[in-house]
């Protein structure tokens, strides 16, 4: 990560003529700085919050999902399921409701969908015990190579388009761009940019199209 100074154009109109000028400002931005495009690997999950249950002696785990994520859901997907009082146990969600329904969360209501997940049939389950709360990862995507950029590369502008700012031939250059899923190291980015390009990010959106930009060393 390097430091960037940026001289940018500002026009005016002179109040006493009917001519415009233009001139040059220079800000040093300390929160200004270049990021590198990064290529991770990466397994989209849902996570969901629910607890042990004992169905015909058989442990359970019936947990809540929020709408949002209703569709990516489904039975036959593999899950990691922890607890505070017990370890990492592999599973699989066995049953999604056809039916959403509302459930109280402090003072507000979400909607969520009931699902279930069973263990894996390998396992001794013998130090969990059924009402302990339990936690859900569930993998919904296989692992892909994707792209991304720090969070804060990406605006979106007031008709809906996303953009960020690239470094070339010492400017700054706005680029459309087509953005997928958060990630834990940043936004990803489908298309729209290249591997090399230099990515430039503000702190406090001080950057525009056509800047001048100095990297420093």
């Amino acid at each position: 990560m390097k430091r960037i100074a940026v001289m940018c154009f500002i026009t005016s109109l002179a109040v006493s003529g009917a001519f415009i000028s233009s001139y040059i400002y220079e800000a040093n931005l300390p929160q200004a700085y270049t990021a590198a495009v990064s290529d991770i690997v990466f397994a989209e999950n849902v996570i969901a919050s629910g607890e042990v249950v004992s169905l015909d002696g058989t442990l359970k785990i019936n947990a809540v999902i929020n709408e949002k994520n209703a569709s990516k859901v489904k039975a036959g997907q593999s899950v990691t399921i922890s607890g505070n009082g017990f370890g990492e146990y592999s599973g699989t969600i066995e049953k999604v409701s056809d039916n959403a329904r509302h459930l109280a969360n402090g003072l507000t209501e979400e909607t969520v969908v009931d699902i279930q997940a069973g263990f894996d049939d390998e396992y001794d389950l013998s130090e969990i015990r059924s009402g302990y709360t339990a936690s859900l990862k569930i993998n919904i995507s296989d692992e892909k190579n994707i792209r991304v950029v720090p969070y804060k590369a990406v605006h979106t502008d007031k008709n809906g388009l996303n953009y960020l700012y690239i470094f070339r031939d010492g400017m700054s250059v706005r680029k459309n761009v087509v953005t997928g899923c958060e990630t834990s190291e940043g936004t990803e980015i489908i298309s729209g940019i290249n591997k090399n390009d230099i990515i430039l990010v503000s702190d406090n959106n001080s950057l525009s199209d056509g800047c001048f930009v100095n990297i420093e060393e």
